[in-house]
């Protein structure tokens, strides 16, 4: 355990911005995901296996419709508010009205789907309600914008302030034993808190929001091309993320899906971290491959090495504690969980290698072609997917998962020719002789 976080200690030397970045951004994470495991556990123990599944059900089927509505742009802002090609303002304002249309469209398309799915009453109208937490992405241009100048602290301050507000809310909601709909609430407001705290930071710091005098027809076609690939390819990629949700609940009792969820919360743990700490060293390896591809190739390898050690830690944690970790926090009703736990622990390498390849494929400028890689994950879980439905339990839909990310997210880079550096990056940070000096 000491060797693994020397490691990380000396690839990060000599970037004193970046560990300063890094750190906020991990104490946001750490006690952000301390508040969502604390209240997850509660709110699990309380509304027991069916009811808890049904509510997993609802918060991924929204979530697939809130990626849409942020059109693929989270990761061209933060390259672009590094780049400095238009000025902070002109970003802001140009891409908080490319968000707004595509909430509008989201909400048709939520409401219209919602039409061929058969489901309850009271689920139906549930996720009419949660799906008004899509009015909040479009501020997530704010956030963006501190990550791209490196002030991950005013983030971090905002999500902290999140955490203590929504978390004590659905404590409070447990021990007053509410009904069901006031802990659907409670998660509109976990968006609703963290986009005003990333709006009044903005406003605080620049005395600005949006301006109809900074939209350029330009700047939103420069920024909608760009973005388009990644709108594709983000599409593709929740749904494959989320649909092992719905093939559970459309094809298993309830209960199976409150049992999967258990141990997806367990996971989505370890997985934020890689999507923090990449997120965090964009700035850092643009401003290095403007320098030297070569140099940017290293750094790259330097930095992926990071996310393989901390997922060899995870895993082993799951693996070894992830029974015992069950039935304390969760209790004995849960404890099914584990076998899916022990599938679900190996995505935490898995999406760090998902997520790294993906910001490297935004920052060479490839990533018009990262939705061929999702549509060839997607198709293979839909096929493998449909013999475990078949044939085996709920629980090998985790395996299926784990088999389509490391398919899409490693193996298939090796395929494509614009993606062959990044398999080679990948690659190099697996040696493990190498992460051993």
């Amino acid at each position: 355990m000491n060797l693994v976080f020397r490691k990380i200690i000396n690839n990060l030397n000599g970037n004193s911005p970046l560990i300063h970045n890094f750190s906020w951004a991990m104490l946001a994470r750490v006690i952000s995901l301390g508040g969502s495991l604390v209240t997850g556990v509660l709110i699990a123990r309380f509304l027991g296996t069916e009811s808890f599944g049904e509510y997993s059900f609802i918060l991924s089927y929204v979530l697939v419709f809130i990626t849409f509505s942020s059109f693929g742009l989270d990761n061209i802002e933060l390259v672009e508010f590094s780049k400095k090609n238009y000025n902070d303002f002109e970003i802001c304002s140009n891409s908080l009205f490319i968000r707004s249309i595509f909430v509008v469209i989201s909400f048709v398309v939520l409401w219209i789907s919602l039409c061929f799915y058969k489901l309850e009453s009271n689920t139906f109208w549930y996720l009419i309600l949660y799906s008004s937490s899509l009015l909040t992405t479009p501020f997530n241009v704010y956030k963006n914008y501190f990550i791209g100048n490196f002030n991950n602290k005013i983030v971090a301050k905002s999500e902290i302030i999140r955490t203590l507000i929504v978390s004590s809310c659905k404590i409070s909601f447990v021990f007053f034993k509410l009904s069901f709909g006031f802990f659907i609430i409670a998660s509109i407001l976990d968006l609703l808190v963290l986009s005003l705290g990333y709006a009044s930071m903005f406003y605080s710091t620049k005395r600005f929001l949006f301006s109809m005098s900074y939209l350029q027809y330009d700047i939103i076609v420069d920024i909608v091309k760009k973005a388009f690939p990644l709108f594709l390819s983000g599409s593709v990629l929740i749904i494959y993320q989320r649909i092992d949700n719905f093939i559970i609940f459309s094809n298993y009792p309830k209960s199976s899906v409150g049992i999967y969820s258990v141990a997806q919360r367990l996971v989505d743990i370890s997985i934020f971290i890689p999507i923090t700490y990449t997120q965090v060293i964009v700035p850092r390896l643009v401003s290095v491959r403007n320098i030297s591809n070569s140099q940017y190739i290293t750094t790259s390898i330097k930095y992926l090495r990071v996310l393989v050690w901390l997922s060899i830690v995870f895993i082993a944690f799951y693996v070894l504690l992830g029974k015992f970790a069950i039935l304390l926090l969760f209790g004995d009703k849960y404890v099914e969980s584990y076998r899916v736990l022990v599938f679900l622990s190996f995505n935490t390498f898995t999406m760090a290698m998902f997520y790294f390849s993906g910001q490297m494929m935004v920052i060479q400028g490839v990533h018009k072609y990262s939705v061929i890689r999702n549509i060839v994950g997607l198709i293979v879980f839909s096929l493998l997917s449909s013999f475990v439905i078949r044939f085996l339990n709920y629980e090998f839909i985790a395996l299926v998962n784990v088999i389509s990310f490391f398919i899409s997210g490693f193996m298939f880079h090796y395929l494509l020719p614009q993606f062959r550096n990044i398999f080679y990056v990948q690659v190099k940070a697996l040696q493990f002789y190498k992460l051993l000096n």
